[in-house]
């Protein structure tokens, strides 16, 4: 009896073998699809991880590792423009001024119709533009040599600033000097200073040090001086600071060693960008960035007083004794002192008491005058003033006491609340 052929006996050894190939080939086919799929999809998961991850270390202050993670996102996806542009914004931060721009031209050159790109022109034409040279007033008389852009810089114009809060605020404490005592932390570290409106960023060196902040990459800082007119050198290391709910990165002044003051300072140049509201009851500064409100809200005569950004100091009008002179904001000045320059046009009279007064670069010996003084709502009869130093004319944290006040950038007021 004859037995039925497995059907593939009808087929030779050779047509057999190709069959295999033939599917062996689809095999390999399906199968290098779906691991290019996988890899791709990898791929993406890591880049959009290496994105998370360089926000989180962005936002943290931490601008070098940040930097690593949206290098590797650029490297995982090539195609996405926002690595790109936050790994700019990193060496900005970073103050690497020549490779942030690099990267900023290849958005413009490779993007160029991108939103990162308008944003890279922007943030060119700040880079590419002479820096001006302004000089900052300390609160305790400090002035410290430094170039900057426009301080008065919204945050649509300084890509630096648009990467950080619109909104922040800090607490301080007033210490026996009557200063604004803040902590404050220097590449992590944690250092007391004191707010001071009429100061860049001075610290004493051995004090950084002291904390475990890593001095060593400080450069050449320039000169500044205190009320007492003496200079001294100072060297320049750019830091994440911290203070608050606000992490930026800026240039920190050193003084060699703790002589003077003795105080760190931190002002200007850590609230530039952001007007800032001081409550003296409630030892709290308010951080907002600058913006004209498109003017509707209604200006009081009274407790609105014109306000102007003058170089880093913020310039109001006070009235001594019904005559008026210029002074600046000095947050980190417990008095109110005027030059004697300024005290004579004034008619201001030493009264023969003096008082020792302590500041950058030494000691000095202040007169002591009285008189009425006005700013806006606050009047104060037999008010004492100080007479002394180099600087002009300065309204101390005694003038200012127990005010709730803003200092507007945008409309360029000094706003006084009840």
């Amino acid at each position: 009896m004859l037995k039925p052929k497995p059907a593939n006996q009808n087929c030779s050894h050779r047509q057999l073998s190709r069959f295999a190939a033939i599917n062996s080939k689809k095999t390999v086919t399906w199968l290098t699809l779906a691991l290019c799929l996988t890899l791709t999809a990898t791929e993406s998961v890591s880049a959009a991880s290496k994105f998370d991850q360089g926000t989180a270390a962005y936002k943290g202050g931490d601008y070098v590792k940040a930097a690593a993670f949206f290098q590797d996102a650029y490297r995982a996806d090539n195609k996405d423009v926002n690595s790109l542009y936050y790994l700019a914004l990193c060496h900005h931060q970073l103050r690497n001024w020549s490779g942030a721009k690099q990267i900023y031209r290849s958005i413009c050159g490779s993007f160029p119709s991108s939103p990162a790109a308008t944003r890279s022109r922007e943030a060119l034409k700040l880079l590419e533009q002479p820096a001006a040279a302004a000089t900052a007033a300390s609160p305790n008389g400090a002035t410290t040599s430094n170039t900057t852009a426009n301080d008065s810089q919204s945050a649509e114009q300084d890509p630096e600033l648009a990467s950080l809060p619109d909104e922040a605020h800090f607490y301080f404490t007033k210490n026996h000097h009557n200063h604004m005592e803040v902590d404050i932390y220097v590449n992590g570290h944690p250092v007391k200073a004191a707010f001071d409106t009429g100061a860049n960023a001075f610290f004493y060196k051995d004090q950084l040090k002291a904390a475990g902040v890593d001095v060593n990459n400080a450069v050449a800082g320039g000169t500044t001086k205190g009320w007492a007119g003496n200079t001294v050198q100072t060297q320049r290391l750019p830091a994440s600071i911290r203070l608050g709910t606000l992490t930026r990165t800026i240039n920190i002044f050193m003084e060699e060693t703790t002589t003077g003051l003795g105080q760190n300072l931190i002002g200007q140049d850590f609230v530039k960008g952001y007007q800032y509201e001081i409550d003296d009851k409630g030892n709290r500064v308010d951080l907002k960035k600058i913006s004209n409100n498109g003017g509707k809200d209604r200006i009081d005569p009274l407790y609105d007083i014109p306000c102007e950004l003058e170089g880093k100091r913020d310039i109001v009008t006070i009235d001594i004794n019904g005559r008026k002179s210029k002074a600046f904001l000095d947050t980190g000045s417990s008095k109110t002192i005027v030059d004697p320059a300024t005290a004579k046009s004034l008619g201001l009279e030493p009264s023969g008491e003096t008082m020792h007064w302590r500041g950058i670069g030494g000691d000095t010996e202040m007169q002591i005058a009285y008189g009425t003084v006005r700013i806006g709502p606050l009047v104060r009869e037999n008010f004492p003033i100080l007479i002394g130093g180099h600087i002009g004319c300065c309204v101390g944290q005694d003038l200012m006491e127990g005010w709730r006040c803003k200092v507007d950038r945008g409309r360029k007021l000094l706003r006084f609340f009840h």
